[in-house]
């Protein structure tokens, strides 16, 4: 974008027009989309889950400061298999899950901004193939 002063648009005999900035459109709001696995998927070993954000940039800063940062900018809470504990995820790269036991498993992914406020939340479930004992049914 290139600005131009004022006077000297008037001089070339440009008109200006401000717009202001106001609040997101519903083309704008951030979105979150999970691309890989699909739902209901049977996978074996490491599980990779690929993602790609509209509308924000996956960013490691937070708090009020980051939160006025022109593009937007935010990071995942990922919660795996309802569990009470989470991680955050600073990274655009594909999330990376070995270790997972035999049998069904979900993973949330929630788009959330610099001070930790929910946007939206995105849900894969997926098989981990092989034999299930029963102390790793779900």
């Amino acid at each position: 974008m290139r600005l131009i002063y004022p006077p000297l648009a008037c001089a070339l005999g440009l008109t200006l027009t401000l717009q202001a900035l106001s609040a997101p459109t519903l083309a704008e709001t951030p979105h979150l989309v999970i691309d890989s696995p699909t739902n209901s998927a049977v996978l074996e070993g490491a599980v990779i889950i690929t993602f790609h954000t509209e509308n924000l940039s996956i960013d490691p800063a937070f708090g009020p400061e980051a939160k006025k940062r022109i593009p937007v900018i935010g990071h995942l809470h990922i919660p795996v298999d309802d569990n009470q504990w989470l991680w955050v995820y600073t990274s655009k790269e594909p999330l990376i899950l070995v270790g997972l036991a035999p049998g069904p498993h979900k993973v949330r992914l929630d788009l959330a901004d610099p001070n930790h406020v929910v946007l939206e939340s995105q849900t894969v479930n997926f098989t981990m193939a092989g034999e299930m004992t029963s102390q790793h049914k779900h």
